[in-house]
């Protein structure tokens, strides 16, 4: 007679009694104990035990079998996110079932994907399962509910790694604009960044990582970001639109001039830009023709007001800046008129300054340059 291996055996014996067991006990309270027709028998009260002793006996049945990646995704799928509705624990279930080696699905889940095809992966499935968690995240961002927001997007990032472009694009805005916390969102960029090859997609993300870093005052290292990218593309709009933006920052309207009337060209003739950001380009291109004005007048007031050092060579001089001044408040003026005509609501501001060009060169002509001519001899 042939000896039964009792050594052999005994885990197999172990599994039938414990993991096979609980496993069993899992599905049954789910699908029968749990179903409509019987939980229509029940109390609320009776509910709420039997899915806290349902909840028990499944988590045991996932501690038996640790590498059972279907349990996991059973008790995620029927009793977290469709009996208890608890989405963040059925999240947090589906990424144990992905954190487990791959298995099959059982007959109860597998997704028919056309003539003869089903899909068996735990894994696979649970993937397809991005958008929603995405849509989640967008929902409760629009909410206001930022922390689960950005929790709900991690969750579409770590179920399909194509979400996590999109996902940390996403919590990027959060931490930035609703939490006012620069180094996450900063962080938060990077993470898009290393997960992308598309050199458009890295430039948009640098970009924004450039407007983060200069409305937060970090200027040098905004600089650093805009520079590289011209080094690789010199003609970019955006880029070159994201310089001229530094220069304003730090108030260096002749360099900005260098750029600006041309920039405001080429985002004129492109039928992409929208209105308002060729209005704004042009409003700070008039302010800063406006502020170079101001330095030649009250240069030209200090030389007026300074009776020792007047000679005709000066004066002449100083006639000259006249005109000079002249010409910057007339291209202001200029430049407020280009952007009240984008503006897509009338803006009592820009129709002011451009008043005001107006009485500054009437000032300049009817009163300073007579005065100024007066001091020839």
């Amino acid at each position: 007679m042939k000896k039964i291996n009792f050594i052999r055996l005994f885990p197999v014996f172990l599994s039938l009694c414990f993991g096979g067991y609980e496993w069993n006990a899992c599905k049954t309270k789910i699908n029968v104990d749990l179903g409509s027709q019987a939980i229509s028998q029940l109390s609320k009260e009776e509910i709420r035990e039997l899915r806290s002793e349902t909840e028990n006996t499944c988590l045991e049945a996932l501690n038996l079998e640790p590498e059972n990646a279907y349990i996991a995704f059973f008790i995620a799928k029927e009793l977290y996110e469709n009996q208890l509705k608890e989405y963040n624990k059925a999240a947090e279930m589906y990424l144990q079932a992905l954190y487990r080696p791959d298995g099959e699905l059982g007959s109860q889940h597998a997704l028919k994907m056309g003539r003869g095809k089903y899909l068996t992966s735990v894994h696979e499935l649970i993937k397809t399962y991005a958008p929603k968690w995405f849509n989640y995240g967008v929902d409760a961002n629009n909410k206001s509910q930022f922390d689960n927001a950005i929790k709900n997007f991690i969750y579409a990032s770590k179920f399909d790694s194509d979400f996590i472009l999109r996902s940390y694009g996403a919590i990027a805005e959060i931490y930035y604009e609703n939490k006012a916390d620069l180094n996450l969102a900063i962080e938060s960029l990077d993470t898009a960044l290393n997960s992308t090859n598309d050199s458009k997609v890295i430039t948009d993300l640098k970009l924004r990582k450039i407007t983060y870093l200069r409305k937060s005052g970090e200027k040098e290292k905004a600089k650093k970001i805009v520079m590289e990218l011209l080094n690789d593309d010199g003609d970019s709009v955006p880029v070159q639109l994201q310089l001229f933006h530094l220069y304003m920052d730090n108030s260096d309207c002749l360099n900005a001039l260098k750029i600006g009337p041309e920039l405001f060209i080429k985002m004129e003739e492109n039928p992409r830009i929208p209105m308002e950001n060729l209005s704004e380009l042009a409003f700070n291109i008039g302010a800063c023709y406006n502020q170079e004005g101001d330095v030649k007048y009250n240069l030209i007031i200090d030389y007026y007001g300074n009776k020792e050092n007047h000679t005709n060579d000066l004066t002449n001089k100083n006639l000259d800046f006249c005109q000079d001044t002249i010409n910057y408040y007339n291209l202001a003026k200029e430049y407020f008129r280009n952007s009240q005509a984008y503006e897509e609501e009338t803006s009592e501001t820009t129709k002011q300054f451009k008043k005001d060009m107006r009485s500054k060169v009437k000032g300049i002509e009817q009163e300073l340059i007579p005065s100024l001519e007066a001091l020839l001899e």
